[in-house]
């Protein structure tokens, strides 16, 4: 499955999710938590990603109106999606 393709389809890009990738990073440090390597931090984010797309796509289902995936990931990160 080409990840990338559909992160783009629900507006999710690469520097969102690099952003995201950051911001763990940063929490971890502040947190005094051991130091994990960048790309543990980015597939934690991608995972993140997928699930607010799952998200989207249930609630969607059942709903008038549902929140799309990358506002899903500000929701639940604080990081808002790239413009």
């Amino acid at each position: 499955m080409d990840y990338q393709k559909l992160f783009n389809q629900h507006h999710i890009n690469a520097s969102h999710l690099d952003d995201i990738s950051q911001q763990f990073a940063l929490r971890a440090k502040e947190l005094r938590l051991p130091r994990q390597a960048d790309a543990i931090y980015q597939a934690a984010a991608a995972d993140l990603a997928m699930g607010a797309i799952e998200l989207h796509l249930d609630t969607q289902e059942g709903m008038k109106e549902s929140i799309s995936p990358a506002h899903w990931l500000e929701i639940i990160t604080g990081c808002k999606p790239a413009a």
